[in-house]
């Protein structure tokens, strides 16, 4: 024991030597462990440094991961063939709701009032403000004039708002539409018989669109099984342009 302690350098562990000579193996895998730890050290110190010093190279490795997806995604669409139908279809459904956006109206015809409806409103509208006069009620005269006057045209407009559209695939009027593939035939209708068509000549179940100071229009006949309405009745002033123009589309 003496000749092993004085074998010991001068301010050296002589605990650990002895360790070392009694065991060996530990002592080995100890100093193993802490050189795996510090190269993981080192190599997170040099990769922070990296990091720090090219601030590119982090968009690079983003880069490089999106390359690898869309190289993946376009292997997977390759081999799976179903997905290309799936998008197919995708595409298919965007255009035709881009063209049915866009659809092109083949006539259109706005039910406008008469010119002349404007000035016997106005005038109906002021005998009524001048009523308010004559009766000696307490209001300022400005006020039924202002009041009647532009209602009676806003009224006058509101009931020439109608609108008759026809389009490659469909007749709309007032908000009321229907597919030209329902329609087998069209009729065009004079003023006369137009109102006996919607008079006591007509079926109760038809569905009838005409407005007043419109005389002529067409008659629709409609062949669909699930729709009980026998035909249409709606109003235009060139029937004949609307009757032409529908038969061609259906034919």
């Amino acid at each position: 024991m003496d000749e092993h302690l004085q074998a010991v350098p001068p301010g050296a562990d002589w605990r650990g030597r002895h360790d070392a000579q009694r065991y060996p193996g530990s002592v080995s895998e100890h100093r193993s462990e802490r050189q795996r730890a510090r190269s993981a050290a080192n190599e997170a110190t040099s990769a922070r440094a990296k990091s720090q010093s090219d601030p590119n190279s982090s968009e690079d490795e983003r880069a490089r991961s999106a390359a690898n997806e869309t190289t993946s995604a376009r292997t997977k669409s390759q081999s799976d063939p179903n997905s290309n139908e799936l998008q197919r279809a995708k595409r298919n459904r965007a255009r035709g709701g881009v063209n049915r956006a866009v659809e092109v109206i083949r006539y259109r015809e706005r039910l406008r009032t008469p010119w002349w409806w404007y000035p016997i409103g106005i005038g109906v509208a002021s005998l009524l403000a001048g009523e308010f006069h004559i009766s000696g009620l307490p209001l300022t005269d400005w006020i039924p004039f202002g009041v009647l006057v532009p209602a009676a045209i806003l009224i006058i407009w509101a009931l020439g708002r109608g609108e008759l559209a026809i389009s490659d695939e469909e007749l709309r009027i007032r908000g009321a539409h229907i597919s030209l593939r329902y329609i087998s035939g069209a009729v065009a209708l004079d003023a006369n018989t137009l109102r006996r068509v919607v008079g006591r000549e007509g079926d109760p179940q038809a569905f009838v669109s005409i407005r007043p100071w419109i005389g002529p229009g067409v008659q629709l006949w409609l062949d669909d099984a699930d729709d009980p309405t026998p035909y249409w009745v709606v109003s235009t002033r060139h029937p004949a342009r609307v009757v032409g123009l529908i038969r061609e589309l259906i034919a």
